[in-house]
């Protein structure tokens, strides 16, 4: 049926013409389009609508139940803005999400605001509301400092979140790291103080501060200038003897010899007590003790027996602990003991305690007043378990067996240990072997340097710190790299490990690195790189002294002649060595000056 428009007219009052008459009808009576739809259905398609009481899951109610239309625009506002992924639901169609038209993704918290108009569109084919955008960019809260607002694609009235550091001490901000840096290709020295990245610095910020207490004129060379501080300390140079020696400049020699005990051709090691110097033969029976004022006396050989041990001979572990007017060390025979000893007017004050682990252990380093053993072997079989046991110092009483497991299997005997002021304890694997196997027909390498933090209480690490490693197989080792087991050591707050490839390492008790240097060539097989502790709180690695983070300050290596076997050092001016001449071993004091070499 076709639609026609009809104009009714009637003659005017005069008649002298016709006046339009206009029907009356209401909106839903008329078409606005071939469609059908109404003048109504308009009107509430291009009303704001209104929902009042829901959040998220928004319902808008037009009062003519209309039905969607693809592309339609409709005009919105909430009374709730919303916390959750968003709805939209207008009359009897279905709920559909709110989506963001460049992403695709439906909309959450905060992207609908109370009582700010937003406008959707309806696309039927996916099927959604897709909001209209009112602004448009890329920036995201990063981008913006904290507490402005921005718009992007998502909306207006967002917030950045980039955090304003403002002047906290007069003009100034503190610097979270500081570093000299030279590797800028100008051959220059900076100095560079950093802050925590993505910090925006206010206005009122002049200065990035770095606190170092040390930074001082005495603590610098005389005339030399550091961040505007001109030094008025000492002006030595790098090989100045720092001792009273300087005026003659006299390098290490050898100066007084003790006479030699019989036909003795094992390695010694050489270590300090009290007014004596010790020398312990390496794998042999006795311990020989020469006082020190007497250098030209013969060696007095001590063999502390064991409690309940058995056997001809004895043998005592070179790793030794010095502390509180006792030697500690463990010895063995037939069974195994740890020992105090302490020589009193030529008396002998001894006492020991069996000790529980199997395999092999030695004394470990302390900062602590503890003694330590700590079982060299593992138990266990993935994970691999490393067990320590705690001393009394004065009564040698068993306090505590702590057991530290350590992922994975590893079982040659090279675990050592150390253990900081706090009790926390630190443990190294550092192992390199190679050889052949299956009738000599298969060659073999592997190593590994990892070290493990536990707690005093030992479990599982809290801390590892894996230098490197390689399974086992026909590849060579690193070139260079000695057979046999590396070395830990502590002083003062300060770890160091000695490898196989002759470096000595220093970390932090977060284990983290802190200094790397080279140290000497290593001499025995299982225990060259021995990391001593000296009397006055330096690190002894054979000849060479270090100091803080592997800084070398000394160099006690003395043209003593024939075989070293080991050199011990004592303060800054003299060290005792042991030297072999055929099958005789002297004891040597060497007259010696602290050097700057670095």
């Amino acid at each position: 049926m076709a639609t026609y428009n009809t104009v009714i007219k009637k003659r005017n009052a005069t008649n002298n013409g016709w006046d339009s008459v206009l029907p009356i009808t209401t909106a839903e009576n008329v078409l606005i389009n071939a469609e059908g739809d109404t003048l109504a259905t308009h009107f509430a398609e291009n009303a704001t609508l209104l929902d009042n009481t829901n959040v998220n899951n928004y319902v808008f109610n037009t009062g003519k139940n209309i039905t969607l239309k693809n592309m339609q625009l409709y005009s919105l506002r909430v009374n709730l803005s919303s916390t959750g992924p968003v709805t939209i639901k207008i009359d009897n169609n279905p709920a559909l999400p709110l989506k963001n038209i460049a992403t695709s993704t439906q909309l959450g918290a905060g992207k609908v605001k109370q009582w700010r108009v937003f406008q959707v569109w309806y696309d039927s084919s996916v099927p959604c509301f897709f909001l209209r955008a009112s602004s448009s960019g890329n920036a995201v809260a990063g981008d913006v400092l904290a507490g402005k607002t921005f718009s992007n694609d998502d909306g207006t009235d967002l917030v950045g979140i980039i955090p304003i550091k403002n002047p906290d001490f007069a003009d100034s901000i503190p610097a979270t790291s500081a570093m000299v840096f030279n590797n800028w290709g100008d051959g220059n020295n900076y100095a560079l103080f950093g802050i925590s990245p993505g910090t925006f610095i206010g206005s009122g910020v002049n200065w990035i501060r770095w606190y170092q207490p040390d930074l001082v004129p005495q603590n610098i060379k005389a005339g030399v200038s550091i961040l505007g501080v001109t030094g008025t300390g000492p002006k030595y140079a790098v090989g100045d003897t720092l001792s009273l020696r300087l005026a003659f400049n006299k390098a290490p020699i050898v100066t007084q010899r003790s006479q030699p005990n019989a036909s003795d051709t094992y390695a010694d090691r050489i270590f300090s007590y009290d007014n004596y110097i010790l020398r312990l033969r390496n794998y042999s029976s006795y311990a020989y003790l020469q006082n020190v004022p007497g250098s030209s006396a013969s060696w007095t050989v001590q063999s502390p027996p064991v409690t309940g041990g058995s056997g001809s001979y004895n043998r005592i572990n070179p790793i030794t602990l010095t502390r509180n007017g006792y030697l500690y060390f463990t010895i063995f025979q037939g069974l195994n003991e740890l020992q105090r000893i302490q020589f009193s007017n030529g008396a002998t004050i001894r006492s020991g305690v069996a000790i529980g682990l199997t395999g092999t252990f030695e004394i470990a380093s302390s900062d602590d007043s503890y003694v330590y053993v700590v079982g060299c072997t593992p138990s266990g079989n993935n994970p691999t378990i490393v067990t320590i046991e705690k001393y009394d110092p004065n009564t040698l009483a068993r306090i505590a067996t702590i057991t530290c497991t350590i992922p994975g299997n590893r079982p040659m005997p090279a675990f050592r240990a150390c253990v900081d002021s706090s009790g926390y304890i630190y443990i190294g694997y550092n192992i390199a072997r190679s050889g052949y196997a299956n009738c000599c027909r298969d060659y073999y390498a592997y190593w590994e340097n990892t070290l493990w933090k536990f707690n005093p209480s030992g479990g599982n690490p809290i801390v590892t710190y894996t230098i490197g490693s390689k399974p086992s197989n026909t590849t060579p080792n690193p070139s260079g790299m000695i057979e046999g087991n590396g070395r830990m050591g502590i002083c003062n707050g300060i770890i160091y490990q000695s490898d196989r490839i002759n470096t000595l390492r220093s970390f932090n008790t977060s284990l983290q690195l802190t200094g790397t240097v080279s140290t000497p060539t290593a001499v025995y097989y299982s225990d060259s790189e021995e990391i001593r502790r000296t009397q006055d709180n330096r690190v002894q690695v054979r000849y060479k002294i270090f100091t803080g983070n592997c800084q070398l300050v000394g160099d006690i290596e003395s043209g003593g002649g024939n075989t070293i076997d080991d050199i011990k050092y004592m303060d800054a001016t003299n060290a005792y060595g042991i030297w072999r001449s055929y099958s005789y071993a002297y004891l040597n004091s060497i007259e010696h000056g602290l050097k700057i070499v670095s």
